[in-house]
């Protein structure tokens, strides 16, 4: 749920749908595999839903460390 909820900006169910749609497709939801791909390629990710893609990326890092 923690991951979802950084997955999308502005805050709302739909981008949040859409970023974590992406991310579970494109590289996985557990937390060794967004460990294992770059913070480049979450940036990238994450930027396709809205701004400050940088910064939803390093918290799913952070989070995927903590878990």
């Amino acid at each position: 749920m923690i991951v979802f909820l950084n997955c999308g900006y502005p805050p709302t169910d739909g981008s949040r749908t859409k970023g974590y749609g992406a991310l579970k497709r494109e590289v996985g939801v557990q937390p060794k595999k967004i460990l294992d791909v770059s913070e480049a390629r979450l940036t990238e990710l994450m930027g396709r839903r809205g701004i400050v893609q940088d910064v939803r990326a390093e918290r799913l890092k952070e989070i995927a460390r903590k878990v």
